[in-house]
C-alpha cells in the first residue's frame, strides 16, 4: 500500500464500481451535439442516432502471419440505448449501438469524392457486429445518414 497517498480520489471512485443502476435516456447533448435513440427517429422527424468510431485494429493477412499490423478502423452504428453510468464523483453516457461489420463491405462503398456511403438497410440486417455494442459517448463522431435517391439498392 506504500505510495497510496497519489491516488486520485477519481480512480478511487472508479475503483468501486459504479452505482447498481444506469438512467436511461432517449436523447443526450455531449460535445455541442445532440444524439437520439434510433427509436425516437420514428416518431419524430429528426436523425440524431448516427454514430461512427475510429478504432485501433490489430490486422493479420491469414492465421499464420507473424507480422500483424495496427491499422485505424472506422466503425459505423446507429444509437440503440443512451445510460449514464454514476460513479458517485462522475458520470459516463454510454451509448449501446447496432455497428456494421465494416469488414465485409457488403453495402459499403467509397464515391469519388472520397464520401463513405453505407446501405444502412442490407449492412444491419445481416452485416451487424454483436460483440462489443458500447462506446463512451465522448468517443463517437457525430453522423448522418441520408438515402441515396440515385441507388436505392
Amino acid at each position: 500500500m506504500e505510495g497510496k497517498e497519489n491516488i486520485s480520489d477519481t480512480l478511487k471512485w472508479l475503483a468501486r464500481g459504479p452505482r447498481t443502476y444506469a438512467t436511461k435516456y432517449d436523447g443526450y447533448l455531449i460535445n455541442g451535439c445532440r444524439f437520439q435513440v434510433k427509436s425516437i427517429e420514428n416518431v419524430r422527424a429528426t436523425q440524431n442516432s448516427g454514430v461512427c468510431i475510429d478504432a485501433q485494429t490489430l490486422m493479420r493477412s491469414s492465421a499464420k502471419d507473424k507480422n500483424p499490423i495496427h491499422q485505424t478502423t472506422t466503425y459505423y452504428g446507429v444509437i440503440q440505448e443512451i445510460m449514464l453510468l454514476d460513479y458517485y464523483l462522475v458520470q459516463y453516457p454510454l451509448f449501446k449501438c447496432d455497428w456494421i461489420d465494416v469488414h465485409k463491405k457488403n453495402g459499403m462503398k467509397v464515391d469519388e469524392l472520397g464520401f463513405t456511403m453505407v446501405n444502412m438497410k442490407r449492412c444491419l440486417s445481416k452485416d451487424r457486429v454483436q460483440d462489443d455494442p458500447f462506446i463512451l459517448a465522448s468517443q463517437e463522431k457525430h453522423i448522418f445518414y441520408v438515402q441515396d435517391l440515385v441507388d436505392n439498392g
